[in-house]
């Protein structure tokens, strides 16, 4: 067999819980027209050589590989979590935690987010270069003052190759990101775990399907930005019956709730528009009725939580 070439951000045991026994899913694209259309498992939430490498030897598929092998682990704690008395022993919560914390930081959204914060941040590095600093070398090489044309170019390349310069690399964004992972399952399996079960298929995901919430009455404040560490709640769907949410308070404790209606339908509002390009669900439920799907990159809440039940 040859080397893996379309890499899953998403892995393919996760979505084959909201797939048909062909594996299949219907995908909802979230830019316009929000195209609609039936997919299989193998060919959604991917790309090609997404987690390669790039070494002096050529380039490397082993991050692909191991990750492949951090799913299979994560496979069976997600049943155990699913299918064994709640809360979970501590390796499962271990796995799970790592498992919803990998799954935070692996995809296109969180890499495009990165590549984006760093745009912003070099383009006002280059605003601080000091104008002489550019000028003064070049006037005394060519013997004369410069123009005022040829000042702002030479500021311009200037500016341009400090950024470059600064410029994360293919690794960078592959590997630093996905270094912050221990640190946020600390945090995930710290909160306080309840399970969501429901008693029919109802839920979708998408491939941005960790979602974190911020209650009403925190938005607007210093956490109002929903980080990982400072929501008031992370969920994500486990299956089309099952959600977990991680609360940061709870007085009801670590329990297991009877999902209702109204679960099914806040629960499937976040994760929507938590989507960054794709919404999955199984092809024969209707996870949309009676929710009103929000813009695409739309602030990532909705209208209230599980985790004071």
């Amino acid at each position: 067999m040859g080397e893996p070439i379309k890499h899953h951000y998403v892995p393919q045991f996760y979505l084959k819980r909201f797939a048909d026994v062909k594996e299949q899913l219907r995908v909802v694209e979230r830019k316009p027209p929000c195209r609609k259309y039936i997919s299989n498992v193998k060919d959604v939430a991917a790309e090609r050589l997404f987690y390669r490498l790039e070494t002096a030897e050529g380039d490397s598929l082993q991050l692909e590989k191991t990750l492949s092998e951090i799913e299979g682990e994560c496979r069976g704690a997600l049943s155990e979590l699913i299918e064994r008395p709640f809360p979970p022993e501590a390796h499962v919560r271990e796995v799970v935690g790592f498992f919803i914390a990998l799954q935070w930081l692996r995809g296109r959204d969180q890499r495009d987010s990165f590549s984006f914060v760093f745009e912003r941040l070099a383009k006002q590095v280059g605003k601080f270069i000091p104008e002489q600093e550019v000028v003064g070398p070049l006037e005394k090489k060519l013997g004369r003052p410069l123009t005022g044309e040829e000042t702002a170019e030479a500021v311009t390349r200037i500016s341009r190759a400090s950024v470059e310069h600064l410029r994360p690399t293919h690794n960078d964004l592959v590997v630093n990101l996905l270094k912050m992972a221990p640190g946020l399952q600390r945090i995930a399996c710290a909160r306080v775990w309840q399970l969501i079960k429901f008693d029919r298929d109802c839920l979708l995901t998408s491939d941005s399907p960790v979602v974190t919430w911020v209650h009403p009455r925190n938005r607007g404040g210093p956490f109002s930005v929903g980080g990982f560490g400072m929501c008031d709640e992370i969920r994500i769907p486990l299956d089309m019956r099952t959600a977990l949410v991680l609360a940061h308070e709870a007085p009801g404790g670590e329990v297991v709730l009877q999902g209702t209606d109204l679960h099914a339908k806040e629960l499937n509002r976040s994760v929507a528009a938590n989507a960054y390009l794709r919404i999955f669900h199984r092809a024969d439920i209707d996870p949309f009725k009676d929710v009103a799907l929000p813009p695409p990159f739309e602030s990532r809440i909705v209208v209230d939580g599980f985790g004071g039940e």
